[in-house]
Protein backbone atom coordinates (compact mmCIF):
# COMPACT_ATOMS: atom_id res chain seq x y z
CA UNK A 1 0.00 0.00 0.00
CA UNK A 2 1.59 3.77 -0.86
CA UNK A 3 2.03 5.99 1.90
CA UNK A 4 -0.19 9.11 1.69
CA UNK A 5 1.89 12.23 1.19
CA UNK A 6 2.45 14.46 3.59
CA UNK A 7 -0.10 17.28 3.71
CA UNK A 8 0.82 20.54 3.80
CA UNK A 9 1.19 22.73 7.56
CA UNK A 10 -2.39 24.28 6.79
CA UNK A 11 -4.53 20.98 6.02
CA UNK A 12 -2.68 19.37 9.15
CA UNK A 13 -4.24 22.51 10.99
CA UNK A 14 -7.39 22.11 9.74
CA UNK A 15 -9.73 20.10 12.65
CA UNK A 16 -10.83 16.42 11.91
CA UNK A 17 -14.61 15.96 11.99
CA UNK A 18 -14.26 12.84 14.06
CA UNK A 19 -17.77 12.19 14.32
CA UNK A 20 -17.90 11.49 10.88
CA UNK A 21 -14.59 9.38 10.13
CA UNK A 22 -15.18 5.34 9.21
CA UNK A 23 -13.14 4.85 12.88
CA UNK A 24 -15.80 6.47 14.88
CA UNK A 25 -19.20 5.86 13.10
CA UNK A 26 -17.74 1.93 13.16
CA UNK A 27 -16.69 1.66 16.79
CA UNK A 28 -20.07 3.65 18.05
CA UNK A 29 -22.09 1.03 16.03
CA UNK A 30 -20.15 -1.84 17.30
CA UNK A 31 -20.02 -0.16 21.04
CA UNK A 32 -24.00 0.10 20.67
CA UNK A 33 -24.48 -3.84 19.25
CA UNK A 34 -22.11 -5.09 22.11
CA UNK A 35 -24.16 -3.72 24.85
CA UNK A 36 -27.53 -4.72 22.68
CA UNK A 37 -25.88 -8.63 23.08
CA UNK A 38 -25.17 -7.97 26.94
CA UNK A 39 -28.74 -7.03 27.71
CA UNK A 40 -30.23 -9.56 25.23
CA UNK A 41 -28.50 -12.73 24.53
CA UNK A 42 -26.21 -12.71 27.81
CA UNK A 43 -29.30 -11.85 30.29
CA UNK A 44 -31.16 -14.04 28.29
CA UNK A 45 -29.33 -17.20 27.89
CA UNK A 46 -26.19 -16.51 30.51
CA UNK A 47 -23.80 -16.90 27.91
CA UNK A 48 -21.18 -13.76 25.89
CA UNK A 49 -20.09 -12.96 22.56
CA UNK A 50 -16.93 -15.59 22.61
CA UNK A 51 -19.34 -18.53 24.11
CA UNK A 52 -22.31 -18.03 21.58
CA UNK A 53 -19.89 -17.47 19.00
CA UNK A 54 -18.43 -20.68 20.09
CA UNK A 55 -21.32 -22.62 19.79
CA UNK A 56 -22.63 -20.95 16.54
CA UNK A 57 -19.27 -22.57 14.80
CA UNK A 58 -19.58 -26.03 16.31
CA UNK A 59 -23.76 -25.69 15.64
CA UNK A 60 -22.81 -25.24 12.06
CA UNK A 61 -19.32 -27.02 11.21
CA UNK A 62 -19.62 -30.05 14.23
CA UNK A 63 -16.93 -31.00 15.91
CA UNK A 64 -13.69 -28.55 15.82
CA UNK A 65 -10.55 -27.99 17.27
CA UNK A 66 -10.43 -24.74 19.35
CA UNK A 67 -7.78 -23.15 16.77
CA UNK A 68 -10.00 -23.92 14.25
CA UNK A 69 -13.16 -22.53 15.97
CA UNK A 70 -10.81 -19.01 16.64
CA UNK A 71 -10.17 -18.96 13.04
CA UNK A 72 -13.54 -19.41 11.72
CA UNK A 73 -15.20 -16.86 14.53
CA UNK A 74 -12.34 -14.50 13.51
CA UNK A 75 -12.06 -13.73 17.44
CA UNK A 76 -8.26 -14.26 19.32
CA UNK A 77 -7.66 -17.42 20.52
CA UNK A 78 -7.47 -17.10 24.28
CA UNK A 79 -10.78 -15.61 24.23
CA UNK A 80 -12.11 -18.87 22.43
CA UNK A 81 -10.02 -21.39 24.93
CA UNK A 82 -11.71 -19.15 27.87
CA UNK A 83 -15.01 -19.43 26.42
CA UNK A 84 -14.74 -23.55 25.45
CA UNK A 85 -13.76 -23.83 29.34
CA UNK A 86 -17.00 -21.60 30.14
CA UNK A 87 -18.98 -24.08 28.08
CA UNK A 88 -17.39 -27.44 29.26
CA UNK A 89 -18.39 -26.38 33.01
CA UNK A 90 -22.17 -25.17 32.14
CA UNK A 91 -21.76 -29.00 30.17
CA UNK A 92 -22.60 -27.31 27.07
CA UNK A 93 -19.61 -28.86 25.38
CA UNK A 94 -17.01 -31.77 25.38
CA UNK A 95 -13.64 -32.52 24.16
CA UNK A 96 -13.35 -35.56 22.18
CA UNK A 97 -10.35 -37.23 20.33
CA UNK A 98 -10.03 -35.25 17.00
CA UNK A 99 -10.10 -37.81 14.05
CA UNK A 100 -7.89 -36.33 11.93
CA UNK A 101 -5.45 -35.15 14.14
CA UNK A 102 -3.72 -38.03 17.07
CA UNK A 103 -2.67 -35.51 19.14
CA UNK A 104 -5.42 -33.11 19.01
CA UNK A 105 -8.99 -32.93 20.78
CA UNK A 106 -11.98 -31.43 18.92
CA UNK A 107 -14.87 -29.19 20.77
CA UNK A 108 -18.46 -31.12 20.30
CA UNK A 109 -21.72 -30.19 21.47
CA UNK A 110 -23.85 -31.88 24.14
CA UNK A 111 -27.17 -32.26 24.21
CA UNK A 112 -27.22 -29.25 26.48
CA UNK A 113 -25.31 -27.37 24.28
CA UNK A 114 -27.60 -28.63 21.15
CA UNK A 115 -30.50 -27.29 22.79
CA UNK A 116 -29.00 -23.77 23.63
CA UNK A 117 -28.18 -23.58 19.75
CA UNK A 118 -31.46 -23.93 19.02
CA UNK A 119 -32.83 -21.75 20.94
CA UNK A 120 -30.19 -18.75 20.53
CA UNK A 121 -30.63 -19.47 16.79
CA UNK A 122 -34.06 -19.02 17.03
CA UNK A 123 -33.58 -15.67 19.06
CA UNK A 124 -31.12 -14.73 16.28
CA UNK A 125 -33.16 -15.28 13.31
CA UNK A 126 -36.10 -13.02 14.54
CA UNK A 127 -33.21 -10.39 15.47
CA UNK A 128 -32.28 -10.75 11.78
CA UNK A 129 -35.68 -9.98 10.73
CA UNK A 130 -36.41 -7.11 12.33
CA UNK A 131 -33.17 -6.35 10.32
CA UNK A 132 -35.17 -7.06 7.17
CA UNK A 133 -38.18 -4.84 8.12
CA UNK A 134 -35.16 -2.26 8.61
CA UNK A 135 -33.09 -2.76 5.09
CA UNK A 136 -34.51 -3.16 1.88
CA UNK A 137 -33.14 -6.75 0.24
CA UNK A 138 -31.35 -4.25 -2.08
CA UNK A 139 -30.00 -2.19 1.19
CA UNK A 140 -28.96 -5.49 2.67
CA UNK A 141 -26.83 -6.83 0.01
CA UNK A 142 -25.15 -3.48 -0.23
CA UNK A 143 -24.54 -3.28 3.43
CA UNK A 144 -22.79 -7.17 2.85
CA UNK A 145 -20.69 -6.10 -0.02
CA UNK A 146 -19.29 -2.72 2.05
CA UNK A 147 -18.76 -4.86 5.23
CA UNK A 148 -16.85 -7.23 2.56
CA UNK A 149 -14.96 -4.01 0.88
CA UNK A 150 -14.04 -2.94 4.89
CA UNK A 151 -12.84 -6.62 5.65
CA UNK A 152 -10.30 -6.31 1.94
CA UNK A 153 -9.16 -2.83 3.12
CA UNK A 154 -8.33 -3.81 6.99
CA UNK A 155 -6.81 -6.57 5.06
CA UNK A 156 -4.63 -4.52 3.27
CA UNK A 157 -3.90 -2.15 6.98
CA UNK A 158 -2.57 -5.45 8.61
CA UNK A 159 0.01 -6.33 5.34
CA UNK A 160 0.61 -2.73 5.72
CA UNK A 161 1.69 -2.62 9.48
CA UNK A 162 3.41 -6.12 8.83
CA UNK A 163 5.65 -4.96 6.61
CA UNK A 164 6.25 -1.61 9.06
CA UNK A 165 7.28 -4.19 11.64
CA UNK A 166 9.46 -6.22 9.36
CA UNK A 167 11.01 -2.49 8.51
CA UNK A 168 11.93 -1.55 12.07
CA UNK A 169 13.67 -4.72 13.05
CA UNK A 170 15.33 -5.01 9.87
CA UNK A 171 18.92 -4.07 10.25
CA UNK A 172 20.01 -0.60 9.82
CA UNK A 173 22.07 -1.24 6.62
CA UNK A 174 18.73 -3.16 5.21
CA UNK A 175 15.98 -1.02 5.66
CA UNK A 176 14.00 0.66 3.59
CA UNK A 177 14.51 4.46 2.33
CA UNK A 178 12.09 6.82 3.37
CA UNK A 179 10.66 5.42 6.75
CA UNK A 180 9.49 8.05 9.13
CA UNK A 181 10.25 8.91 11.97
CA UNK A 182 10.34 5.98 14.88
CA UNK A 183 7.47 8.09 16.68
CA UNK A 184 5.42 8.84 13.46
CA UNK A 185 5.96 5.07 12.37
CA UNK A 186 4.70 4.01 15.99
CA UNK A 187 1.58 6.30 15.70
CA UNK A 188 0.41 5.46 12.57
CA UNK A 189 1.15 1.32 12.94
CA UNK A 190 -1.27 1.55 15.89
CA UNK A 191 -3.67 3.59 14.60
CA UNK A 192 -4.08 0.80 11.58
CA UNK A 193 -4.25 -1.64 14.45
CA UNK A 194 -6.62 0.02 16.17
CA UNK A 195 -8.69 0.30 12.66
CA UNK A 196 -8.32 -3.36 11.66
CA UNK A 197 -9.41 -4.24 15.41
CA UNK A 198 -12.40 -2.36 14.97
CA UNK A 199 -13.73 -3.22 11.67
CA UNK A 200 -13.32 -6.82 12.69
CA UNK A 201 -15.10 -6.46 16.18
CA UNK A 202 -17.84 -4.25 14.24
CA UNK A 203 -18.35 -7.54 11.89
CA UNK A 204 -18.29 -10.14 14.64
CA UNK A 205 -20.52 -8.14 16.63
CA UNK A 206 -23.21 -7.40 13.59
CA UNK A 207 -23.31 -11.08 12.70
CA UNK A 208 -23.52 -12.42 16.02
CA UNK A 209 -26.56 -9.84 16.70
CA UNK A 210 -28.72 -11.00 14.12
Amino acid sequence: MKRPKQSSTRSRQQPIDLRKTVTFRLLGIAGKLTQGFINTYTARFGIGLPEWRTLGMLGQFGPLPSIRIAELAEMDRGAISRAVAALERLDLVRRVQDPGHKRRQAIVLTAGGRRLHAEVSEFARWRHARLGELLSRAELAMLDTTLDKLDQWAEELRSDQQADSASIAAPVGHRAAEIPGPAGLSLASESRQRLLSEIARFKRVLSSSM
